[in-house]
């Protein structure tokens, strides 16, 4: 009996065992609806549906994820601010749109992105105002059409991407509207088109992406000016016009962060006549000067050429590639070897005619070595050591005599008379 009870007790505890584990199991998978949000909140749950935020100067942080087959955030108030932490997620699998600004009379202060927008068509659709929209992570639309659509009237003041905006076809961003000042210093890309601009209007697009490993900015239709961003000679903008409209052009500048060195930073700008580009392809940058060329007439690609003084490129001009200084320097190098020539011509003469003779004379019968008995000369020549007398065997300039003139006076002064001797030299 006891070990029937003990079997018994046994199974109860595996069945009890097996239930909870199912319950735990099912109520881990239930979807919690997501609530609309105002004022200042932070969603740190995850939820699963449609939601709007409402109200005015609402200031949304989302730390969790939130997703649905239609997931779809509407703003609905005035003033709004969401911020999206690199934890956080807004995530449609079969939607068009995750983020719609299209609410009459409503409009977001900020939009800031460090985590993940992931829709199907248009991720970020725009038709009213966003004063601010920043995004370092990642916002994509998985089956084309555009990641960010900015349409109808509707206006970006102020668009920087550090991050990656993609889709796989369409374009990356497509502008019918007005963005204000785009700067992308990250990564936009699209099997057709980066940036589509052709029937919008984009004030001022700063650009880095090109050189630093991925492939160039491609723009559809001009911003109305265009500034190039220098991270090194190896990391800069480079932009591919890919439809260019007639009669429309646009102004070259360097961004105020760029780093220049003296330098050709090649292709910078590739599609474009020379007639599209404004009148100024020349400028300074601090210390520096620039100009923007066509590699060759009608190539349509150009090059960046940075300048700048010697102290400013830490170069040195020679002197050789200037035809004056080149008659200067030759001028100098005659002067210097026709003195040298009449000098050396002038000693040799004297050196000729002035020779050693036998007893220390030279040529004028000078003695050229005092061997005398004068005990004051004598004293003199003790002072100087005995090995630096002339020594006709053995001093190696036995055939060179020297010449001169003049005289030595000896003597010694006591008071208000001298006594001297005297030897003159002619």
């Amino acid at each position: 009996m006891v070990r029937k009870n003990f079997y018994t007790n046994k199974i109860i505890s595996i069945l009890c065992t097996t239930v909870l584990i199912l319950l735990i199991s099912t109520f881990s998978k239930v979807s919690y609806a997501c609530d609309d949000v105002s004022g200042t909140t932070t969603i740190s749950s995850d939820c699963s549906s449609a939601f709007s935020i409402t109200g005015s100067n609402a200031n949304i942080t989302l730390s969790a994820t939130v997703s649905s087959a239609n997931m779809s955030l509407t703003n609905s108030g005035t003033n709004s601010s969401l911020t999206i932490t690199s934890s956080g997620s807004l995530i449609s699998t079969n939607g068009g749109i995750v983020i719609a600004n299209t609410v009459a009379g409503k409009s977001f202060d900020l939009i800031s992105n460090a985590g993940t927008i992931s829709g199907t068509y248009f991720t970020i659709r725009n038709q009213k105002t966003i004063t601010t929209l920043t995004n370092t992570g990642t916002i994509t639309a998985t089956e084309g059409n555009a990641a960010v659509l900015n349409q109808s009237s509707a206006t970006i003041t102020t668009f920087t991407n550090s991050g990656t905006i993609s889709a796989p076809s369409g374009s990356g961003i497509n502008n019918t509207a007005t963005i204000t000042t785009l700067t992308n210093t990250g990564t936009i890309t699209s099997s057709g088109t980066d940036i589509s601009n052709f029937a919008g209007t984009m004030v001022t697009l700063n650009n880095s992406q090109g050189k630093n490993g991925d492939d160039p900015l491609r723009l559809e239709r001009f911003s109305t000016n265009y500034n190039i961003i220098i991270n090194s000679t190896s990391d800069y903008g480079q932009l591919l016009l890919t439809n260019v409209e007639n009669g429309t052009s646009t102004n070259f500048g360097i961004h105020s962060s760029s780093t220049l060195a003296c330098e050709t930073y090649s292709n910078v700008i590739d599609g474009v006549a020379s007639g599209e580009i404004g009148s100024a392809k020349t400028g300074t940058f601090g210390d520096y000067s620039w100009t923007l060329s066509e590699t060759s007439s009608g190539s349509e690609t150009w090059d960046l050429t940075v300048t700048g003084s010697v102290s400013t490129c830490n170069t040195f001009t020679s002197p050789f590639l200037d035809s004056d200084s080149l008659a200067i320097v030759d001028g100098q190098i005659n002067g210097i070897f026709n003195n040298t020539l009449n000098t050396v011509q002038t000693i040799h003469s004297r050196m000729g005619y002035i020779r050693m003779k036998e007893k220390n004379l030279s040529n004028q019968n000078i003695q050229l070595a005092y061997n005398g008995n004068n005990k004051e000369i004598r004293n003199i020549i003790k002072l100087v050591d005995s090995s630096k007398m002339l020594n006709l065997e053995d001093e190696y300039l036995s055939n060179i005599g020297f010449w001169s003139e003049g005289s030595i006076d000896l003597g010694k002064i006591s008071g208000d008379s001298s006594s001297s001797s005297k030897i003159n030299i002619r």
